[in-house]
């Protein structure tokens, strides 16, 4: 007696085996969108504290005021970025520059020593939040201090915070403090600072 045995997956079989594998996805899929989310905060969370303590550096180095600010609107033509109304919106990229004329703003004249592009944020929301000031900039001095170029400033500031959060989750926010002492902190969680 010769028995055939045939060797291989039926049709019902196979359909079975991809069926479930779309439920694992579909049900790992949100999660999976949350840890992106988180790592893509944390990472610009990083990458603006090292900013910072650049932009420190370099005002102890030169001997100058630098600041620190969200990019001159008229260098984000063509990346498809715009800034909300909000001047605290840092979401379309950040500039280290000398700004020599104290008004606040990268002027075309004033070059940028370094600069975090609108793709670095993409899918993020990142606000700065001065505390007791409006400035949204920060400046770094000669002795590596921490102020803003607001008028008034000097009297009431005390410090920056900067949140990072994704803008597709309620993921907790990154927040990065920086102290009229010059002291940047990145915090895994939203907090005043």
């Amino acid at each position: 007696m010769n028995s055939e045995h045939n060797q291989g997956f039926t049709a019902i079989e196979l359909l079975v085996v991809v069926a479930l594998i779309a439920v694992f996805l579909a049900l790992a899929l949100p999660s999976f969108e949350s840890t992106i989310g988180r790592y893509r905060a944390s990472m610009a969370a990083s990458e603006l504290t090292n900013i910072l303590q650049f932009a420190r550096a370099q005002a102890i180095t030169t001997g100058q005021n630098v600041t620190v600010g969200r990019s001159n609107a008229t260098l984000l033509t063509g990346t498809g970025c715009a800034y909300a109304d909000d001047d605290n919106d840092w979401s379309c990229g950040i500039s280290v520059y000398v700004d020599a004329d104290s008004n606040g703003l990268q002027d075309a004249d004033e070059a940028a020593i370094k600069t975090i592009p609108p793709t670095d944020f993409k899918a993020l929301n990142v606000q700065i939040v001065p505390n007791g000031t409006t400035s949204n900039n920060i400046v770094y001095t000669p002795l590596g201090y921490a102020t803003c170029s607001a008028a008034g400033c000097i009297s009431n500031f005390r410090g920056f915070g900067i949140s990072v959060r994704p803008l597709s989750s309620h993921d907790p926010t990154q927040t990065i403090c920086a102290t009229m002492g010059g002291k940047v902190t990145q915090y895994a969680t939203d907090k005043t600072c």
